[in-house]
């Protein structure tokens, strides 16, 4: 079964649902189960071999399929069905299932699918300038005709924000025609630029009417600047009339947006320092030293050892989160150093580690109302304030 549009494969989902159930029913399993999308389970994007559901089960299709229960004929059933749609499943935990594509070229299709679910999905105002799967992932028009209108603006909002414009994004309703205000700080005095977004079909472009009237807002809110952002192009007379406004309406496009997004990539995102401030690092150090942890967080690692990590949450959002590593304090040891407790330098001096190379973006989760960050190696949560012990014999 060969996929090729967004379409077949939603209607590949829908039916493999409607099968799964259908069967699972038939054989009286079904109770205690239900199926899941895998962002739905697992809030992650998915990297190599894509799950196409999660089977979430507690009940008796579970023991069946994890080898609990000795029935081969509906178990060879369930493999069977899986089988016609090009599928296998793996158990993951106790009580979650993946159904993974075995289908390379379709493996691929599902993978490309999922990932834009999981840029609308934190495509979010809450996630601000955090994610660089984001910017990443714009690079050329087809990419942002993909977005709805409303993602389009809070795109645009992320990337004009991460370079350098203070931004604030409209409602999205009765807005009069403006999307988002632009503010940037001059020795002069505030500059302030209106933006309309408009995510168009190439085939439609914008007209001298629609250029005409932002210049009107522009007018009457006392605006510096008009900028006009749109995934088509404009007309000529379009372009002539804003040319005639002396450099005060702006015309943008695709390409544009694009550039900003490259831009981001290349300059704030590998460069996260530029995501906060000494200033404000200095001012966590200052609480936290006075005994306010709640920014102070810690991961536990070895084998056969314990190996301590401390870090400092910087800014955050409800997926991601930038943090800086922090020094360990040795409180006391075994007279070798092998052995003892230690604490989180939270010295002032320790600004001094607000650096490119220690700075970095981590993944930020939230299970049954504990927070943990995820940097890809060592899984931290909030630190308690008290000593912990380390042992770095093996």
């Amino acid at each position: 079964m060969k996929i090729n549009t967004d379409a077949e494969i939603e209607f590949f989902i829908k039916s493999l649902k409607n099968e799964i159930i259908e069967w699972a029913t038939s054989h009286d399993l079904w109770h205690d189960s239900w199926l899941k999308s895998h962002l739905e389970q697992y809030e992650c994007p998915q990297e190599y071999d894509a799950c196409v559901l999660v089977l979430c089960t507690e009940g008796s299709l579970y023991y069946l399929l994890s080898g609990f229960y000795d029935d081969e004929e509906v178990y060879v059933q369930f493999e069977d069905l899986l089988k016609k749609y090009g599928l296998f499943f793996e158990i993951n935990t106790t009580c979650t299932i993946n159904i993974i594509c075995e289908d390379v070229d379709n493996n691929d299709k599902f993978l490309e699918y999922f990932r834009w679910e999981w840029i609308c999905h934190i495509l979010k105002p809450d996630v601000s300038d955090l994610n660089e799967d984001i910017y990443s992932t714009f690079k050329n028009k087809d990419d942002l005709l993909k977005l709805e209108w409303r993602q389009f603006e809070i795109l645009l909002a992320q990337t004009l924000q991460s370079n350098g414009f203070q931004v604030e994004l409209g409602t999205g309703g009765n807005d009069r025609g403006i999307d988002l205000h632009l503010f940037q700080r001059d020795p002069l005095g505030d500059i302030l630029t209106l933006v309309q977004a408009k995510r168009y079909k190439p085939s439609r472009k914008i007209d001298i009417n629609a250029v005409a009237a932002l210049h009107g807002v522009r007018d009457v809110e006392q605006a510096q600047f008009g900028m006009f952002v749109t995934t088509s192009s404009y007309l000529p007379s379009a372009k002539k009339w804003a040319a005639r406004t002396n450099g005060k309406i702006l015309l943008k496009d695709s390409n544009d947006v694009i550039s900003w997004c490259k831009n981001t990539v290349s300059t704030i995102i590998t460069d996260k320092t530029r995501l906060s401030t000494k200033e404000h690092v200095s001012k966590l150090l200052l609480a936290a030293k006075s005994g306010n942890f709640s920014k102070i967080i810690c991961s536990s690692n070895g084998y056969n050892s314990r190996h301590n990590h401390f870090a400092i949450v910087l800014k955050e959002t409800n997926h991601a989160a930038l943090i800086m590593n922090l020094r360990k304090k040795t409180v006391s040891h075994d007279g070798y150093g092998q052995r003892g407790i230690e604490i989180p330098d939270l010295s002032i001096t320790s600004v001094s580690q607000f650096t490119k190379e220690n700075t970095q973006r981590v993944i930020r989760k939230t299970y049954d109302d504990t927070v943990n960050y995820w940097d890809g190696n060592h899984l931290y949560s909030h630190w308690n304030g008290e000593s912990m012990p380390f042992d770095y014999y093996d």
